[in-house]
C-alpha cells in the first residue's frame, strides 16, 4: 500500500510540476512572439486595438468583408475580428475585453442565416481558455461554465494553453486561405464553382438567441458603440428567395432601430457562382465586390 501510495505522489507531484513548467513557457512564448491562426486577431482586439470599426463574425464575415476597401470608402480604420465557427458567446467575449481599453466608433455583425437560432458558446470557444484569469469576466464566466471538471480544468495550464501549441504546430503545415490585412481571410478561387444548393427553410429564430443578440446589443450601446449587421451572400436558394431566420432577425433589427445590409439571397450573387468558394463562403473575387457594396450601404449610417 505505501509503494502504491508513494508511486502515486510522484505521479501527482510530476504533474504539477510539468504543469507550472508548461505554465511559465507558455507565458513567455504569448508575451514574446506572435500566435498564428486565429490567436493573432484575438491578442490584437484585447489588447491592442484602437480602430473605428469592428467586423464582428464567423467565417462568412472572416472571409467576406475586407477592411482595406471599408476604409478606403469610409475614410475610417476597419479591423476584421471575426473567427471561424464562433457563436454569439464569443462575440460577447471579444467585444467585452476589447470594451475595457477601446471604445471602436461602431461593430458591425456579419451574420449567417442561423446566428440566433443557437446561442450555445458551440464548439471552439474554448480556445479564450490562454485569457482565463486575465481580469475579463465575461471570458471567464464562460470558461467556467458546465460541471466542476470544468471549473477545475480551467485552472490548468496544460489544459488552458494546449490549444495554442497546436495552431503553432498546425499552421506550419496548413494554412486557413490567403492571409489579408487587419483580420481578413480571403478564400482562394476554386477549380470549379460549386453547385447550387436548394433548402426548405424549415427553422426560425430562438427566443434564448434573441435575447442573447440584444444583450450584446445593450453592451455595444452602453459604452457608446453604433451597431449594424449585414447577411453576406451565400450559394443557396431557399424558397421565394425568403429564408425565415433571416427575414425574423431583420426584423428585430427594425424593431430595435438596428441598419441591417440584407446580400444573403441577392440575386447577382445567386447567378455568379464563380465568385464562391463553396456554397457559404466567398472566394477573394466575390469578397471584394462585396465589400465594396457593403461599405457602400455603411455610408448611410456611418
Amino acid at each position: 500500500m505505501k509503494k502504491i501510495l508513494k508511486f502515486t505522489g510522484i505521479i501527482i507531484a510530476t504533474i504539477l510540476l510539468a504543469d507550472i513548467i508548461w505554465g511559465v513557457a507558455t507565458d513567455y512564448y504569448v508575451k514574446n512572439h506572435s500566435i498564428p491562426g486565429d490567436y493573432e486577431t484575438i491578442d490584437y482586439l484585447i489588447k491592442e486595438s484602437h480602430d473605428d470599426i469592428i467586423i464582428m463574425g464567423s467565417s462568412v464575415a472572416l472571409n467576406s468583408a475586407m477592411p482595406s476597401i471599408i476604409e478606403d470608402s469610409l475614410g475610417m480604420s476597419v479591423w476584421n475580428g471575426a473567427c471561424n465557427g464562433q457563436q454569439m458567446p464569443y462575440f460577447e467575449t471579444i467585444l467585452d475585453c476589447l470594451f475595457k481599453h477601446h471604445k471602436p466608433r461602431a461593430v458591425i455583425f456579419g451574420l449567417r442565416e442561423t446566428e440566433l437560432s443557437d446561442c450555445s458558446k458551440g464548439s471552439r470557444y474554448n480556445m479564450l481558455a490562454p485569457y482565463y484569469g486575465m481580469g475579463f469576466d465575461v471570458l471567464d464566466r464562460y470558461i467556467e461554465e458546465g460541471s466542476w471538471v470544468d471549473r477545475v480544468m480551467a485552472h490548468s495550464n496544460l489544459y488552458r494553453y494546449n490549444t495554442i501549441w497546436v495552431r503553432i504546430l498546425l499552421y506550419n503545415f496548413i494554412q486557413p486561405g490567403e492571409k489579408g490585412e487587419k483580420g481578413f481571410i480571403a478564400k482562394g478561387i476554386p477549380a470549379y464553382p460549386p453547385t447550387m444548393i436548394y433548402e426548405e427553410d424549415a427553422r426560425g429564430i430562438s427566443e434564448q438567441g434573441v435575447a442573447k443578440f440584444l444583450d450584446i446589443v445593450k453592451m455595444c450601446r452602453d459604452n457608446g458603440v453604433e451597431v449594424a449587421v449585414f447577411f453576406p451572400p451565400m450559394y443557396k436558394e431557399y424558397p421565394h428567395h425568403r429564408c425565415e431566420a433571416v427575414d425574423a432577425t431583420k426584423k428585430l433589427c427594425l424593431e430595435n432601430d438596428i441598419f441591417v445590409y440584407d446580400a444573403f439571397q441577392d440575386s447577382m450573387f445567386l447567378q455568379s457562382p464563380h465568385l464562391f468558394y463553396d456554397n457559404i463562403h466567398l472566394n477573394k473575387e466575390g469578397a471584394k465586390i462585396f465589400s465594396y457594396r457593403l461599405a457602400h450601404e455603411l455610408k448611410h449610417i456611418l
